[in-house]
């Protein structure tokens, strides 16, 4: 089964929890054939550097200056594949939401059809 892009998430504002861990593991996952993704490009807080290489692929969120709970993400992708802010892996994401969108209306339908097909 192969490995799809996997990310690591703590409920954490830590460096030896976020960074600290990355930085762990970062040699044996290069040596697997992965390498760190930004996944939200445009967000503006990332890893703290110096404490983990391509730390500005990290992204951290302060509870108290970004007004929400802080957490960290760091997103590891198999070389070759997209990261989570690329083009490509967004186009998927966006049909898959439409495939579900039209399912959805469909069995709206159907539902409807049904009730007046019993009410009739």
């Amino acid at each position: 089964m192969p490995i799809r892009p996997f990310h690591l998430p703590p409920c954490s504002v830590h460096a030896r929890e976020n960074e600290s861990v990355v930085a762990d593991v970062l040699e044996e996952a290069f040596a697997l054939g992965f390498r760190l993704a930004d996944p939200f490009p445009a967000w503006h807080r990332r890893g703290v550097a110096g404490l983990v290489e391509g730390a500005q692929h990290l992204v951290r969120v302060d509870p108290d200056e970004d007004g929400t709970d802080g957490f960290f993400v760091a997103l590891f992708v198999r070389d070759g594949e997209g990261g989570g802010g690329s083009g490509e892996q967004q186009g998927r994401q966006q049909e898959q939401e439409q495939r579900q969108q039209q399912q959805e209306q469909q069995r709206r339908r159907k539902k409807k059809k049904q009730k007046q097909k019993g009410g009739a």
